[in-house]
């Protein structure tokens, strides 16, 4: 019995490889229109961002010069490997009224197994938009109930309310686990900005491994390039308090972060598991 329970764990750790890298999502989505002249686009990745070739071609079929980054940040699980939001920023404003695509093409393969992205620019936005509200429902501590989870582990079960649509179709929010004197701590998410009175719901896993990282969030809603908001922190309430007692502050208390600030760190399965819906407020 013993020597077949031996034969069995590398089965049961194989299954906790991360999968097969793959595309997630494309910035700004399939068919948006207004999308700002000096907009970054790109990829949001499971797994190894390098297994794909990002590129932005014109309307003309024309590569565009842009500059490749990356954010990165732990998966949901083991299993899922690594995040991340691979984004292209172009040398010079895009042209209004024109179509660009976003090509995501498999390392290794040809043109014929990529993915295409297509969206019409408008209009660089000068006034500021409105970021999307956080509302923290619920923060808890957690051990690894199968081989897959993370030993131990912080999830944070949150809500993104739109209310602005400046930031929804190219923009992007930035989640960063932090304590109650805020800032930009650590990268827990990256979601597609939720459209004005949309509500993206998400389940936030941030693998621990010693550090004294809060369990407050602060979120950055970043859109045209080099322009992010302020940052906006959000604390469990009393009442999202656990047995322990651990969780202390109150919600919705917000404090302010440089622009550049919104850069720092490096959207299917992503750290978190989400889903929009309208709000029918």
């Amino acid at each position: 019995m013993l020597a077949v329970i031996t034969a069995l764990l590398p089965l049961a750790h194989a299954a906790c490889d991360p999968e097969a890298s793959a595309v997630t999502d494309m910035l700004p989505a399939d068919g948006s229109v207004g999308v700002p002249q000096s907009a970054s686009v790109g990829a949001f990745v499971s797994g190894d961002p390098q297994a794909y070739a990002l590129s932005l071609i014109d309307e003309d079929g024309d590569a565009v010069p842009t500059r490749r980054s990356q954010r990165s940040w732990a998966g949901a699980d083991l299993a899922s490997g690594d995040q991340s939001l691979v984004l292209l920023t172009p040398d010079e404003e895009l042209t209004e009224g024109h179509t660009y695509t976003v090509v995501a093409t498999p390392a290794g393969t040809d043109a014929g197994d990529a993915l295409r992205a297509s969206f019409v620019v408008g209009m660089s936005v000068d006034i500021a938009p409105t970021p999307p509200r956080l509302d923290l429902l619920a923060v808890d501590d957690e051990t690894a109930v199968d081989e897959c989870d993370h030993p131990a582990a912080r999830r944070f079960q949150a809500e993104l309310t739109g209310l602005d649509d400046v930031w929804a179709g190219s923009g992007f929010v930035s989640v960063y686990a932090t304590g109650t004197g805020g800032g930009l701590d650590r990268l827990v998410g990256v979601y597609p900005a939720p459209a004005d009175g949309e509500i993206l719901s998400f389940d936030a896993v941030l693998p621990l491994d010693g550090d004294t990282t809060g369990d407050c969030l602060s979120i950055v809603a970043e859109g045209e390039v080099r322009k992010s908001s302020q940052a906006v922190l959000t604390c469990p309430t009393p009442a999202l308090d656990t047995a322990s007692g651990t969780h202390e502050g109150g919600g919705g208390c917000s404090t302010a972060a440089s622009p550049a600030a919104g850069l720092v760190g490096v959207l299917g399965g992503l750290t978190a598991l989400f889903f929009r819906r309208r709000d029918e407020d």
